[in-house]
């Protein structure tokens, strides 16, 4: 339950302030992984939680040549917060070359330090350049 608001072309705020979440995991994978990482109870392959969430998506073409491509995610069970932001940059050099930049951090309470005590920011990037052509 909740709204889709979209102000502007290419962007959306969608807020949902009753949200039911589930994580699964299958048999093969959690034999393979700790599921209490994920928030699942030892022995179960399933958790279940209500919150809120918020996503904002936006995609951005300041020229030509960049097109800026933006999730935003927060989910809270009003017990802890997840929250992820994902910024993916592509650039047009020319015909035949393009690259592309991904940053992407994450924070997600139920994911410990190695001490066990504090939950700790995630963080993953991408930069690739890619080659183009068109036979014709």
């Amino acid at each position: 339950v909740g709204v889709d608001y979209k102000p502007i072309e290419g962007l959306s705020i969608n807020f949902a302030p009753a949200t039911y979440k589930i994580v699964y995991a299958f048999k093969s994978d959690s034999e393979q992984l700790d599921v209490t990482d994920f928030g699942i109870e030892a022995g179960e392959s399933m958790l279940t939680e209500w919150g809120s969430l918020l996503r904002v998506d936006w995609k951005w073409q300041p020229v030509r040549e960049i097109i800026v491509d933006t999730k935003f995610y927060f989910f809270t069970n009003y017990q802890r917060i997840e929250t992820e932001l994902e910024i993916n940059m592509d650039f047009i050099i020319n015909r035949y070359f393009s690259a592309k930049l991904l940053l992407y951090p994450r924070y997600d309470g139920l994911i410990k330090s190695d001490d066990g005590l504090r939950p700790y920011l995630q963080f993953k990037e991408l930069v690739s350049v890619g080659f183009s052509h068109t036979f014709r």
